[in-house]
C-alpha cells in the first residue's frame, strides 16, 4: 500500500503508517453507524435539577474551587468561513445591477443579506468597518445608500479590510460595549475569570489554534489585559496548542485508490475535532471545562452562563467524591459489608445507570473497580429547539449493555426511518457544555487515549480538486473520543447556549444586549 518513500514521508511528519493502514480498511468497509436504542430524556438519563438543587451544587463548587486547579479548554482554531459564506458569495458575484439589488433587498429570511445590511450598524465591528472606509476617503453610509454592497462585503472579508474571511472566528468582534467591543476570544477570558479562578489566584485557559494566528491572539490578549482586567487582581495562565499534524488522516479516491498529490505523495487531511483529544490529554488539572469558541454571551446575560457552569462543576464534584469514595472501599483488602455493598450498588445502578454483570460479590467488586476508575464528564444539555447537531442518547453496546453517549446526526443511518424518527424525537440538544475530571482517585492523570471508542470513527465523503474522495475522521472529541468515560447528563437552560454559526446570529437579542 505504502511505498518506502511514502513511509519516510509519513514518519517525517511523525505519522504512524500502521494507523493510516487501519483507516484505509475502515474507509473501504464503508460508513458505520451507532446502534442507538433511544433518546436520553428527563425521565431516562438526563438529570433535571430543581432551583434548590442548582443552588446547592453552585455552593459546593464555590466552596471547593479555591483549593483546586481549574482549566478552561476552548477549541478555537476554526475559521469564520461559514459565518461569512453569504457575504463571500455576494462579494464574488454582485455587480450592482437592478436585478441583483432587488434580489438582495427582498430577502425575508433572518439570515438574508437584506437583514445583514439593514442592521449593519448593530454589528460590533461596524465602527472598525467605518474607519477602514474613512481612511480611504470613502463614506460607508454613502456606499450603502448607493447599494454598493459588494464594496462593503470586500471590506469586511478582504485582507485590506477586516480580513474576517481569513482569520479564526475567535478574533471576530462579537459584542458592543460603551466605548469598545470584544472578540469571542476576549469574552471567553472575561467568562473564565468568573468561574475558573484557581487556588493560586490564576485563571488557566487552554485554546487550540492554528500556529500562524498565534501572534494575533497574543496581541488581542494584551489588548484585553489593558482594557478589561486589573493585572494586580488576576493572573491569566493562557496556553495555546495546535492540532498536531501527526493526527492527520488518509484519503481514497472514489475507486478506493490511495489519493496522491502532484508529487505522488499521499494526500493528508485533518483528522477532525476528535484529534483534539491529544491536546486535552496534555492538560493536568483537577477540573477541565470545555466550551466552543463561538458560544459566548455578553455581560448582561453572562451571569446565567456562569451560574450553570458552577452548577455542572458542582455536580462533577458530587459524583466524583462518591465514585472516589467507592473506589477506596473497593480497594481495601476486605470486601464491603452487606450494608456498604447495597449502598454502592444503589448509587452505581441508579445514578450511573450501570448494572453489574457478576452476581458473585468478589467478581462484582473487580468489575466495578475497572468500570469506576476512568475519566468522568458532566455534560450540560439544553431543551431541544430544533438546533442542528447531536444530543444525548442511549446506545447499545456489547453483551446487551447500554451507555449514555452524545450522538451526532451523521452517526445515524438516515436510510433507517425508525432511527431517524428516534433521533428527531430527542428532547435535548448538545451545546458542548462539558466539565471533566481526568485524574483517578489517587490523583494520577488518566491517559485519555485509552478511553476512546476507536470504532466510532467516521467515513466522510468530500471533494478534492473537484473530484469525489473518501476520508476518515477520528471519533469526535465529545462523541467517541470520550466514548468510554463515565457520563452524566444534566439539563441547563437555553439562555446558556448562544452560538454564532452565521453572521446574522449576532443580531439575535442575546448578542445585542451588550449595548
Amino acid at each position: 500500500m505504502f511505498t518506502k518513500k511514502d513511509i519516510k514521508f509519513l514518519k517525517d511528519k511523525d505519522i504512524d503508517p500502521n494507523r493510516l493502514k487501519k483507516q484505509v480498511v475502515e474507509i473501504k468497509a464503508g460508513k458505520k453507524y451507532l446502534n442507538v436504542n433511544r433518546p436520553a430524556t428527563a425521565e431516562d438519563g438526563v438529570f433535571v435539577p430543581t432551583e434548590d438543587e442548582i443552588n446547592d451544587f453552585v455552593k459546593l463548587y464555590e466552596d471547593k474551587t479555591p483549593h483546586l486547579k481549574v482549566t478552561k479548554f476552548v477549541p478555537a482554531s476554526g475559521a469564520a468561513t461559514r459565518m461569512f459564506k453569504r457575504l463571500a458569495y455576494l462579494r464574488d458575484h454582485y455587480k450592482g445591477n437592478m436585478e441583483e439589488f432587488i434580489e438582495v433587498s427582498s430577502g425575508k429570511d433572518f439570515y438574508s443579506l437584506k437583514k445583514t445590511f439593514e442592521n449593519l450598524e448593530k454589528f460590533a465591528f461596524y465602527p472598525e468597518l467605518f474607519k477602514r472606509f474613512f481612511r480611504r476617503g470613502q463614506n460607508l453610509e454613502r456606499i450603502l445608500r448607493k447599494n454598493e454592497y459588494n464594496k462593503v462585503a470586500r471590506m469586511i472579508l478582504s485582507k485590506r479590510g477586516l480580513n474576517y474571511r481569513n482569520i479564526p472566528k475567535g478574533l471576530v468582534l462579537f459584542h458592543k460595549y460603551p466605548g469598545h467591543a470584544r472578540t469571542a476570544f476576549e469574552e471567553h477570558l472575561v467568562e473564565g475569570k468568573m468561574y475558573c479562578l484557581s487556588k493560586d489566584n490564576e485563571i488557566y485557559i487552554h485554546m487550540t489554534i492554528q500556529d500562524k494566528f498565534k501572534s494575533m491572539f497574543e496581541k488581542r490578549f494584551k489588548h484585553a489585559m489593558k482594557h478589561f482586567f486589573d493585572a494586580k487582581d488576576v493572573k491569566f495562565n493562557l496556553e495555546f496548542s495546535e492540532q498536531s499534524e501527526s493526527t492527520s488522516s488518509i484519503a481514497l479516491t472514489d475507486k478506493n485508490k490511495l489519493l496522491r498529490d502532484k508529487d505522488n505523495r499521499p494526500v493528508l487531511r485533518p483528522g477532525g475535532h476528535g484529534a483534539l483529544i491529544y491536546n486535552l490529554n496534555s492538560i493536568d488539572s483537577d477540573m477541565i471545562f470545555i466550551k466552543n469558541i463561538d458560544n459566548v454571551a455578553p455581560d448582561t446575560i453572562k451571569h446565567e452562563t456562569v451560574r450553570h457552569k458552577k452548577f455542572i462543576g458542582g455536580v462533577l464534584f458530587h459524583y466524583r467524591n462518591e465514585i472516589f469514595g467507592i473506589l477506596k472501599k473497593l480497594n481495601k483488602k476486605t470486601l464491603p459489608s452487606e450494608k456498604e455493598w447495597k449502598k454502592i450498588l444503589d448509587f452505581v445502578e441508579n445514578k450511573l445507570h450501570y448494572a453489574c454483570s457478576e452476581s458473585d460479590k468478589a467478581k462484582a467488586v473487580a468489575e466495578l473497580k475497572l468500570y469506576l476508575n476512568r475519566p468522568i464528564r458532566v455534560c450540560g444539555m439544553v431543551p431541544n429547539s430544533s438546533e442542528p447537531g447531536g444530543g444525548p442518547f442511549w446506545v447499545n453496546e456489547k453483551k446487551g449493555r447500554q451507555s449514555l453517549q452524545i450522538v451526532e446526526k451523521n452517526q445515524i443511518n438516515l436510510d433507517d426511518e425508525k432511527k431517524v424518527e428516534m433521533f428527531e424525537s430527542s428532547t435535548h440538544f448538545n451545546p458542548v457544555d462539558i466539565v471533566c475530571s481526568t485524574r483517578d482517585y489517587k490523583g494520577k492523570k488518566f491517559n485519555l487515549l485509552n478511553y476512546r471508542d476507536d470504532k466510532s470513527g467516521m467515513v466522510i465523503e468530500k471533494s478534492h480538486e473537484g473530484k469525489p474522495i473518501k476520508s476518515y475522521e477520528m471519533p469526535g472529541l465529545w462523541n467517541g473520543g470520550m466514548g468510554k468515560w463515565i457520563t452524566i447528563f444534566v439539563e441547563v437552560p437555553s439562555i446558556t447556549f448562544n452560538p454564532v454559526k452565521e453572521l446574522n446570529d449576532l443580531l439575535r437579542m442575546e448578542h445585542q444586549t451588550a449595548k
